[in-house]
């Protein structure tokens, strides 16, 4: 224990430990007649591995913390990780995926003895019937289809194909030359697809089997939503698409969908299970009856905020790296004023616009022509003072509302970057520009988004 309170970290060997420790357990249990020695050895086998994750995970975590904080506070110059620190923090990761495993057959295990001493205590009892034998059976069913689901989203992750409209290079080009020149700037390869989404997001993510993504293999894609495009100039824009790419140049993408995949397969699992509340997230502690009694439900939600505690302060830090970068080429005056602009077309088209559409929307009545008219409207109708608003609201926004928030609130991202001067020279074109017939695409992006709202539409 004291060696671990030291950890300056090379513990490649530790860890590597841990990982053939447990998937040696996985193995090992199938096979063994002694059940209830068995689920007495796996206890003890989870809550070591589970501990020393914790302990290695929490110890990294506050150290990518620690880094982020010196740098915004004022106090580092530069965000530099040890290499054996980024080592440790991979094969952590690593780590993670047999301990889900095994996290999982256990979980299975533990399900399989609570209806195993269910039966027993049914059978014991003389006036209860076959009746009684149906929660268990259902318990024990619905765990291991549920298991069997995550499994599958776990080898198969889920790629959700964004609604939107795909921009080829030949009709696009400026546009495309932009995002090369970015790649180039920040040193890494430039994005394979562009799609314009009606929406509020810009964000890059690699598109591929989880191998292709953690070899660097797997398809660069850049997702260009049309509310923060809204008043945007060419100068904002490569400042944002400069964060974008930064994520591409360190490497976070490969991370991202690894831990991505991991998550998605954790949770559609947990979700699956009898008796939880389905897709609201929010009442995740509050498995409905008797059923909160199934353990696997409990192992799994551990492990969820396992991986949580041990991947969120990596996230931070790669987020403010690509501020970083961002800025260090675009100047401290671009990056504000399209960090600021994006955030407050994402408020006004998220909690105003979107909201008071469809509050009026109907399916056979009339719909906005334009996607841009949503945002249009409500710009006109804020005029300048709204936008000093939410300018201002933007600034005081400088506390985390949760230790697993991957972003620092965006207040303390505008403060560390004034600490960079400003730009000389900026290219104060519209955004639009850079696209081939705008109010076509506009018009285009209008169908995509109602198409998107009669799909989830409830008649």
């Amino acid at each position: 224990m004291d060696y671990l309170k030291r950890v300056r970290l090379p513990l490649p060997d530790m860890l590597f430990m841990i990982a053939l420790l447990v998937a040696a357990a996985l193995a090992v249990a199938a096979p063994l007649a002694l059940p209830w020695r068995m689920l007495i050895l796996g206890t003890l086998v989870a809550v070591a591995g589970y501990d020393f994750v914790d302990i290695v995970g929490s110890r990294l975590n506050a150290q990518f913390d620690q880094v982020v904080t010196a740098f915004i506070a004022g106090e580092r110059d530069s965000l530099t990780i040890t290499s054996e620190s980024i080592a440790a923090f991979s094969r952590l990761l690593v780590v993670l995926l047999p301990l889900l495993l095994y996290c999982m057959g256990f979980g299975l295990y533990a399900a399989l003895m609570l209806s195993v001493l269910g039966f027993a205590l049914i059978q014991h009892i003389p006036k209860l019937t076959f009746p009684f034998f149906f929660p268990f059976v259902s318990l024990l069913s619905g765990t291991a289809v549920a298991i069997m689901i995550g499994l599958y989203r776990l080898t198969f992750p889920r790629y959700t194909q964004p609604v939107g409209l795909e921009l080829s290079e030949a009709h696009h080009e400026p546009l495309w030359r932009l995002t090369r020149e970015v790649a180039v700037a920040v040193g890494t390869e430039p994005v394979e697809e562009i799609v314009l989404v009606p929406g509020p997001n810009i964000a890059v993510y690699s598109r591929g089997f989880l191998l292709q993504t953690l070899r660097g293999r797997g398809k660069r894609v850049l997702l260009l939503g049309m509310a923060p495009l809204y008043d945007l100039n060419v100068a904002e824009l490569r400042a944002i698409l400069a964060h974008e790419c930064g994520h591409f140049s360190h490497g976070d993408t490969r991370w991202a969908a690894f831990i991505g995949a991991l998550r998605d397969s954790m949770l559609t699992a947990l979700l699956a299970m009898p008796g939880s509340p389905g897709r609201d997230y929010s009442r995740i502690l509050q498995p409905r009856g008797l059923w909160g009694l199934n353990p696997a439900y409990w192992v799994l939600h551990l492990f969820v905020r396992l991986s949580e505690r041990t991947t969120t302060g990596y996230a931070r830090l790669s987020e403010v790296r690509a501020d970083v970068a961002a800025i260090g080429l675009n100047g401290s005056d671009r990056f504000v004023e399209g960090l600021t602009r994006v955030y407050a077309n994402d408020r006004i088209f998220r909690l105003v616009a979107e909201l008071r559409y469809l509050e009026r929307f109907t399916p056979r009545g009339p719909r906005a022509p334009r996607f841009l008219d949503l945002i249009d409207r409500e710009h006109q109708i804020l005029g300048p003072d709204g936008w000093a608003s939410y300018r201002r609201e933007a600034e005081s926004l400088t506390t985390r509302r949760s230790e697993y928030e991957t972003h620092p609130p965006i207040g303390v991202r505008l403060q560390y970057a004034r600490r960079w001067s400003a730009a000389s020279g900026a290219d104060d074109r519209p955004a639009t520009c850079l696209f081939d017939e705008w109010d076509t695409l506009d018009r285009q992006a209008s169908e995509a988004y109602h198409a998107a709202i009669l799909a989830n539409w409830q008649y």
